[in-house]
């Protein structure tokens, strides 16, 4: 599978159908996504983030697009979580048995060892609200994602 979905579709019209947060700290800042529009399952992962005065930072994701069934294998390994909150889930991994813990490692490992890069960067600060998109190929070297893209701070 290609990006063009994700380009296809204006930012503002994605949906969600589920988030799987792998990383939180005053919002998500790595894991997966499931989108119902366009219809694809991405890995994101934190490009830059600057705190807000409104309580979740401001952020900036690279995406990676996930091979089939990844994203329903790494849902179904995190079942021990009990049931998941909609659309964005932080699951906890407490209480968990080493089994079930190494099941669910060894479904997320394999997904971001398939995962295909894109030269895609959103920005978003709940993965919910989509507030800008970018296709460009990732430069090696940026100190500031937001001077560079041109994002003047709200605060």
């Amino acid at each position: 599978m290609t990006h063009q979905p994700l380009l296809d579709v204006d930012p503002q019209n994605w949906e969600v159908e589920q988030v799987i947060v792998m990383d939180w700290y005053d919002g998500p800042r790595s894991g997966f996504c499931r989108l119902k529009n366009p219809e694809i399952d991405i890995e994101f992962k934190l490009l830059d983030e600057r705190a807000t005065v409104e309580g979740l930072d401001d952020r900036l994701f690279s995406l990676y697009i996930m091979p089939d069934g990844a994203f329903s294998t790494i849902f179904e390994s995190l079942a021990f979580a009990g049931p998941p909150a909609r659309p964005v889930w932080a699951p906890s991994w407490q209480s968990v048995n080493q089994l079930t813990l190494n099941e669910a490692e060894r479904a997320i490992e394999r997904a971001r060892q398939f995962a295909t890069p894109t030269p895609i960067i959103i920005r978003t600060p709940d993965f919910v609200h989509i507030l800008g998109r970018w296709e460009l190929a990732t430069p090696t070297k940026v100190r500031d994602w937001f001077s560079f893209l041109g994002l003047i701070s709200p605060n």
